[in-house]
């Protein structure tokens, strides 16, 4: 593994949702619905807050510890779980703080969808049909969270409807999304059939 230091990385939230449309791109040759980028936005916004992030980690998304020196980290402090019940504050080097990082937001983005795919995959599901609690109901059942479930899904729910309300929509039923104030350029730089393993 290989440290880097902990750097806050900042982008808008529509710099965001356009990174989050361009992985999902790439990973499935298909544009992502409104409602299932608003979901991965609001979760965002609650793991790491509404203007940034560390590392581009837009999961908080811990590091695992082995020897791969293609996976970054970063350690952080007073990082705290709820455990029984009980806030605990960690500090480095304790694994509990080492953290994913990126170094770009696209690498972020790209990593967390194939992230949740693989490892909370019926979660993963719910974006897709832009199922918010059920997103965060699986979610905590799989451990993604220590966190009291109904404050998360309060917090992620109030987020998730403030992006699907004026923060971006679709055009014309197109599958450009129309990113207020911002020019995107969607378009799939991938050839037709190509799956993310290639």
């Amino acid at each position: 593994m290989r440290e880097l230091p902990v750097t806050q990385t900042n982008f808008t939230n529509e710099q965001l949702a356009a990174s989050l449309v361009r992985s999902w791109c790439k990973l499935f040759n298909d544009y992502p619905s409104r409602e299932s980028i608003a979901i991965i936005l609001a979760q965002k916004c609650l793991e790491c807050g509404t203007k940034n992030c560390f590392g581009y980690n837009i999961g908080n998304i811990k590091a695992p510890a082995t020897g791969d020196d293609t996976i970054c980290y970063s350690m952080y402090h007073n990082v705290f779980e709820f455990i029984h019940g009980k806030k605990v504050i960690y500090q480095p080097p304790s694994p509990y703080t080492w953290f994913r990082a990126f170094e770009s937001l696209d690498e972020g983005t790209l990593f967390y969808i194939q992230f949740l795919q693989k490892h909370y995959h019926s979660a993963f599901d719910a974006i897709k049909v832009g199922q918010v609690a059920n997103f965060v109901h699986l979610l905590k059942v799989n451990k993604y969270f220590t966190a009291d479930e109904q404050t998360y899904l309060a917090t992620v729910s109030s987020y998730y409807k403030s992006f699907t309300k004026d923060s971006f929509t679709y055009a014309d039923n197109s599958p450009i999304i129309i990113i207020e104030n911002n020019d995107i350029d969607f378009t799939l730089e991938m050839p037709i059939g190509a799956t993310s393993d290639d």
